[in-house]
């Protein structure tokens, strides 16, 4: 199976929000840092969280369950440019795409997967 990758350079079979709903150590991991977090009900448990969410299927699926439903990135990349990955578009890297990319050692490395399909 070719890896989806999403406009902004993450690969969504790595993610562990991706991999929250199918697999129940990711599920689990999500499921503590979400509660940590405040971000879901501190009653929910792993099988109903599994089966809830909220979790992610991609930003490429036409589908409604995304991690962020309204991420900048995509919105500007998918919906506005008809892009498949900010890679694609004339003005990469962009100053959104930067800021984002200094989050950590994974949109970093996102980034570098963009550069290396241009």
């Amino acid at each position: 199976m070719k890896d989806k990758i999403s406009p902004c350079g993450l690969i969504c079979a790595e993610c562990p929000i991706f991999k929250a709903h199918s697999d129940k150590k990711e599920g689990g991991k999500m499921l503590i840092w979400l509660k940590e977090e405040g971000r879901i009900d501190q009653k929910k448990d792993l099988e109903e969280f599994m089966e809830e969410g909220p979790y992610c299927e991609g930003c490429l699926e036409d589908g409604k369950v995304r991690w962020h439903q309204d991420c900048q990135i995509r919105r500007c990349c998918i919906n506005h440019k008809g892009l498949d990955n900010c890679g694609e578009c004339e003005q990469f890297p962009c100053d959104r795409l930067i800021e984002w990319s200094n989050k950590n050692e994974a949109t970093k490395e996102a980034i570098e997967r963009l550069k290396e399909l241009r």
